[in-house]
């Protein structure tokens, strides 16, 4: 009797859960001067680059604001149109979205490279600052129908405050054009689900 009743509370925990996903109302989001756009929760709102510099922000500790003003830095060589999007639910979550010009061709040489010069890039990182500890936390490479995608997530922790954060990079290839998505926040959670709607007119 017992596991009949605990049987039927986790099936219905699962329903919700699974129902409120499949729910979430998506608005699309068009990238500033391009034709592509993207289907995420109202919650995401694009900002400017002027905020990302803010350390008034109390969310924004020194080594997030680092982080998250390096993202935009290393993109904005790319492109001086970027799309910089905050998740207002988060108490720090970020998107920056840059669309290349060139299209590489994705497969796992191609992933393999990336991720070694992540790698690399993050070692350097290290060695210049020790109070910050780079792992890797989540990669893979998808070959989809519509599109290809690689990703690679790390998770920084600060150790002399024992605190950390998540840096998601993405590489989404579709319709001959690479979009390159920054994606920095506290939970470990990504926008890869969202990333997949991308749609190039």
């Amino acid at each position: 009797m017992k596991r009949t009743f605990f049987s039927t509370i986790s099936i219905a925990v699962s329903f919700l859960i699974l129902t409120s996903c499949n729910n979430q109302k998506l608005e699309q989001y068009q990238f500033t001067n391009e034709n592509i756009t993207i289907r995420l929760p109202k919650n995401y709102q694009a900002v400017t680059a002027d905020k990302l510099g803010s350390t008034d922000d109390k969310k924004l500790e020194q080594h997030r604001t680092n982080a998250l003003v390096g993202s935009f830095y290393d993109l904005q060589r790319g492109d001086q149109t970027l799309d910089i999007l905050e998740n207002e639910k988060g108490d720090f979550h970020y998107l920056i979205l840059l669309n290349t010009s060139g299209s590489p061709v994705f497969n796992e040489t191609t992933f393999s490279k990336l991720k070694n010069a992540q790698e690399h890039q993050y070692d350097l990182l290290m060695n210049d600052d020790a109070t910050i500890k780079i792992d890797l936390f989540d990669s893979k490479f998808e070959d989809l129908d519509s599109l290809s995608i690689v990703k690679m997530k790390h998770k920084f922790t600060i150790v002399s405050e024992d605190d950390h954060f998540f840096k998601t990079v993405f590489f989404i290839n579709k319709s001959g054009k690479t979009i390159i998505v920054h994606e920095l926040n506290n939970s470990g959670t990504d926008s890869e689900e969202f990333l997949k709607t991308i749609m190039i007119k």
